[in-house]
């Protein structure tokens, strides 16, 4: 029942944009079944989040008001494993006009390129990430942050993705270079997983938009 009553109160507030969202959600899933299968839908329990998500990137005023989303700071993608949040992201990047584009990329495959190549991986996603062409900085979406090893680099242990968020809220800070990230952690184990330093600085750059912990495992 209440997340019925979220969806219906979401539908309430949509209908007052300047933009189509049920247009929008046809297009996000006829893009989902060429993408990922037939099979692919967006479950009634999922588009309160959906519409989030799509008023984020199109900068709807209305909407993100209405709903409490900062369009000024990035996002954590949070929710149980399976529910499609890495889905979702790779469906809304193929939508989005050029300078709105944003890479993903998976953490745990940073932390092993991180053994193979030090520090110019750190560079790659901070310092050195920026257009070459118009200066403005590269989105980078961090894809399941918490599945990645902490490495043994030369004898210290380090803790890629820590290294580079940081360093990625200097850079918000000054360029507002937007920082999305999925996870299946909640907020107590983020802290407890990178400790309270870093989650105080990601609350300042990105908001969180959770899926419902009642959300289906889209991979059965």
């Amino acid at each position: 029942m209440e997340a019925q009553n979220t969806c219906t109160q979401a539908k309430v507030k949509i209908i007052q944009s300047h933009y189509d969202y049920h247009a929008i959600l046809k297009v996000i899933i006829a893009k989902g079944k060429e993408m990922f299968g037939p099979r692919f839908q967006v479950d009634d329990i999922d588009r309160p989040v959906i519409m989030k998500l799509i008023a984020y990137f199109l900068q709807d005023e209305n909407v993100a008001t209405a709903q409490k989303i900062d369009l000024y700071k990035g996002l954590i993608i949070m929710g149980p494993i399976g529910c499609g949040k890495t889905a979702i992201m790779r469906i809304l990047k193929t939508l989005l006009r050029p300078h709105h584009q944003y890479s993903i990329q998976s953490c745990y495959n940073i932390s092993l390129n991180f053994l193979e190549d030090g520090s110019s991986v750190i560079e790659r996603y901070t310092s050195s990430s920026f257009d070459p062409y118009t200066t403005r900085p590269r989105i980078c979406c961090f894809d399941d942050l918490g599945s990645e090893p902490d490495v043994n680099y030369w004898g210290n242990i380090r803790n890629v993705m820590a290294e580079i968020l940081l360093r990625r809220y200097d850079l918000f800070m000054e360029y507002h270079m937007l920082t999305y990230m999925t996870t299946n952690l909640s907020s107590a184990k983020l802290e407890e997983r990178y400790g309270d330093r870093l989650r105080s600085r990601t609350r300042q750059m990105c908001q969180v938009i959770a899926f419902s912990g009642e959300s289906k495992d889209k991979r059965i």
